[in-house]
Order: structure tokens, then sequence, then C-alpha cells
């Protein structure tokens, strides 16, 4: 029938504890998510100046709608037909670039292979004598 004063108060002690570090972090993660939604918020307004039309317009008529829909689809059917060409070009650009190579490589190796079979090293003076080709 004794009752344990100094038990409770530690236990009471160790559970206040508890609370105040589970408070504290329970602090941190709600200023944590705070800034998360700020940062959020500014992003959505941000992408909303960009792309008004991701989002549905009820301040304007359905005809402006309509119209700004189809002068931006054109905007995007015209830029994407350049794209194209551009990348036509580029292609056939690249495709030239790559002959040129190829013809500057074959061209260098014959030489490198001509120049190889004329090179002859000679023991008898230390150095490498190159017989030059006769034209």
């Amino acid at each position: 029938m004794y009752h344990d004063l100094d038990g409770d108060l530690i236990r009471a002690w160790h559970i206040l504890n508890e609370l105040a570090e589970q408070n504290a972090l329970n602090h941190k993660m709600a200023s944590t998510l705070a800034s998360q939604a700020h940062s959020l918020k500014s992003d959505a307004k941000t992408l909303a100046g960009t792309c008004s039309l991701r989002r549905v317009n009820i301040d304007i008529s359905k005809e402006t709608f309509e119209s700004e829909l189809e002068r931006q689809n054109a905007h995007i059917i015209i830029e994407n037909h350049s794209l194209l060409q551009e990348n036509k070009q580029l292609s056939a650009l690249l495709e030239e670039y790559e002959q040129t190579m190829d013809t500057v490589m074959t061209k260098f190796r014959a030489h490198t292979v001509r120049h190889s079979r004329f090179a002859s090293p000679s023991l008898a003076n230390g150095r490498r004598e190159v017989r030059r080709p006769t034209t």
C-alpha cells in the first residue's frame, strides 16, 4: 500500500522529456511543411503566369478562349514546322561532315601506310633513317 513517489516522479519526468522532444520535432516538421507550401505556392504562381491555358478560364468567354487556343495552336504548328526544317538541314550537314571526315581519314591512313613502308630503322648509327619515296 505504499506508493512509490520517487518512481512516479522519475516516470513523469521521462514522459515530460519525451513529450518535449516530440513537440520540438513536430514544430520543426511544421516549419518545414510551411516553407514547402510557400515554395509550392510561388511555383504555382510562376507556372500560372507562363501557361495560362492549362487552367480553366472561367473569367473569359468560350469564344475568346477557343480563339486564343487556336492562335496558340497555329503558333506552335509554325514553330514545329520550322524546327523540323532546321532538323533536316542539320541532319544533312552532319551527314556531309561525316563523309568529309571519312574521306580525310581514308587519305590520312593511306598516307600513313605509304610513309611507314619507306621508313626503316638503321641500327648501324643508332638513328632512324627515312627513305623518301621517289616521285
